[in-house]
């Protein structure tokens, strides 16, 4: 059985100038070393505040 091949095969070859390479702004350089610790203090895991609701891990069982 023989498969017919795609028009484009066949087709002459497209010439073009070839691309230039894009000028890109230098990337930002890192400054200093990013600490997790930065922002507001935060209660331990596990702990509520005050104002916290504390809401149930699960689904009450139906009786």
């Amino acid at each position: 059985m023989e498969v017919p091949k795609p028009t484009y095969v066949e087709a002459p070859k497209a010439e073009r100038a070839a691309p230039e390479p894009l000028d890109l702004p230098e990337a930002p350089k890192a400054v200093g070393k990013p600490s997790l610790k930065q922002g507001l203090p935060q209660a331990p895991a596990g702990t509520a505040g005050p104002d916290s609701e504390q809401k149930p891990w699960a689904r009450p069982r139906a009786p």
